[in-house]
């Protein structure tokens, strides 16, 4: 099962279906309620480090989508109902990075502001074709067969790392989380897809 919302019924209204249908909704629920627990793991509820961590996914997801109307505009559900607001989603995806640098920087440190680079980052090279021009036989990760899953799973193990060290984590529960989002995605996704 990849992390997308399917479109809803048509029963519920026109905003929900958009909602639905922009591909956030799951990504979002589960870096907030997955970090969220993981705070609570680590000895009190961090609902900021959980926000830091859904502001965090909505800007890469983001960046993916507008990757994915460079290189094939409509190509998906998602692209197609971009298309239309790509200079707003580009401005809602950048507004969601720098509140995510934002509460980095007032809950930690500007270091930790600073390592936020690594996920759009990472998004960029998984779907963007940077890796043709650096001479690889692929443009991106995401043309790598069965590279998919483990790069994306390793990215929100990534993610759990870095909000449980927000949250002074033991390297224990560090890597714990980091089993728990990347194992779970990786099945999910692997599996159920």
């Amino acid at each position: 099962m990849e992390m997308v919302c399917q479109p809803a019924d048509r029963g519920t209204g026109r905003w929900a279906r958009r909602v639905a249908a922009s591909g956030l909704v799951v990504p979002l629920a589960y870096g907030f309620a997955g970090v969220l627990t993981l705070s609570l793991l680590a000895g009190r509820a961090r609902p900021d480090v959980a926000l830091l961590a859904a502001f965090i996914v909505h800007a890469s997801y983001r960046l993916d989508a507008l990757g994915d109307l460079l290189l094939e505009p409509l190509a998906s559900a998602r692209s197609r109902g971009l298309a239309r607001w790509r200079g707003w989603a580009a401005l809602d995806g950048l507004a969601a990075f720098a509140a995510a640098a934002w509460l980095a920087t007032a809950l930690h440190s500007t270091l930790a502001a600073a390592l936020l680079a690594v996920f759009p980052m990472s998004v960029a090279f998984y779907g963007l074709p940077l890796l043709g021009r650096l001479g690889l036989r692929w443009a991106c990760v995401k043309d790598i067969p069965h590279a998919k899953a483990a790069y994306t799973a390793l990215f929100w193990g990534v993610l759990a790392v870095y909000a449980g060290w927000l949250c002074g984590a033991r390297p224990a529960l560090l890597a714990g989380g980091f089993v728990l989002f990347a194992l779970r995605l990786l099945v999910n996704t692997q599996f159920w897809t």
